[in-house]
C-alpha cells in the first residue's frame, strides 16, 4: 500500500491542504489592512505620523561613526547592486534544475515588489526627512514606501523560501536572519535620515503582501502538479511512496 507523502512546500507552513491556503489569505488580509491604514495616515497626516519627527531624533542622537559604518553596509544591502545579483542567481539555479515554473513565479514576486515601490512612491508623493539629516548621497525622489525595505524583505524572502525548502533542519534559523536582516535594513534607513518610521512599516507591510501572491501562486502550480507526480510514482513502484516535487 502506498503511503502518503505531504508535500514539502506544505510543510512550509502548514501541514494541511487546508492549511496551505489559510495561512498566505490571513497574513495577506493583515498586510493589505496595515498597508491601509499606514497609506491613510500618510495621506491625511494623521496620528501614526506622529511617531516618524521622533524617531527620527532618536535615530539621530545614537549616531556614532562605528554605528554609521554598520547601517551603511545593511543599507548597501537594500540596494540594486546587491539584491539584483542574488535574484538573477536564484532564478538561474532553478532554471538549471529545469524548475522553470517556480523560476517565473519567482521573478513575477521580485518584479512586483519592483514595481509597486516605483508607483505608491509617486502616486503617495511623501517628501523625505530633511536633507540636512541624509549621511550620504542626497536622495530627492519620494519616501513612502522604503524601496530598500520592501525590495530586501521580498527579494530575501523569495530566496529564503527556496533555500528553506531544500534545507529543513535550518528553515528556522533561515527565516529568523530573514526578518533580521530586512529589519537592519529598514532600521538602517531611519538611522541615516533616508527615511520615516511609517515608510519602513509600509515596505515591510506590502512586502509581506506581495510575498503571499508569490507563495499562493506556487502552491496553486505544485496543487496542479500533483496528480500528474502521483500517476508517475505508482507507475513505478507499489510498495513505496513518492516524494512530491520540490
Amino acid at each position: 500500500m502506498q503511503k502518503n507523502r505531504h508535500n514539502p512546500q506544505s510543510k512550509f507552513l502548514g501541514n494541511t491542504p487546508n492549511q496551505q491556503w489559510l495561512y498566505p489569505a490571513a497574513v495577506f488580509t493583515i498586510a493589505a489592512l496595515v498597508t491601509a491604514v499606514l497609506v491613510e495616515g500618510v495621506l491625511r497626516r494623521g496620528s501614526l505620523t506622529i511617531w516618524d519627527p521622533p524617531v527620527t531624533c532618536g535615530a539621530l542622537g545614537l549616531r556614532a561613526p562605528w554605528l554609521t559604518s554598520i547601517a551603511q553596509i545593511f543599507t548597501f544591502m537594500g540596494t540594486a547592486w546587491f539584491l539584483a545579483p542574488v535574484a538573477a542567481l536564484l532564478v538561474v539555479t532553478l532554471i538549471m534544475k529545469a524548475q522553470y515554473l517556480q523560476g517565473l513565479i519567482a521573478t513575477s514576486t521580485m518584479l512586483t515588489g519592483l514595481g509597486l515601490t516605483s508607483l505608491l512612491k509617486h502616486l503617495i508623493g511623501r517628501d523625505r526627512p530633511p536633507s540636512i539629516h541624509q549621511i550620504g548621497d542626497f536622495l530627492g525622489s519620494y519616501a513612502f514606501p522604503s524601496g530598500h525595505t520592501l525590495n530586501t524583505f521580498v527579494v530575501i524572502g523569495v530566496l529564503t523560501y527556496f533555500l528553506a525548502r531544500g534545507h529543513r533542519r535550518w528553515r528556522n534559523v533561515l527565516v529568523i536572519f530573514w526578518l533580521i536582516h530586512a529589519l537592519l535594513v529598514g532600521a538602517s534607513r531611519i538611522y541615516l535620515g533616508y527615511h520615516w518610521l511609517t515608510d519602513v512599516l509600509g515596505g515591510l507591510a506590502i512586502g509581506l503582501a506581495v510575498l503571499c501572491v508569490g507563495y499562493a501562486a506556487l502552491l496553486f502550480t505544485t496543487a496542479q502538479q500533483a496528480p500528474h507526480q502521483r500517476d508517475i510514482c505508482s507507475a513505478k513502484t507499489d510498495s513505496v511512496g513518492c516524494p512530491w516535487p520540490e
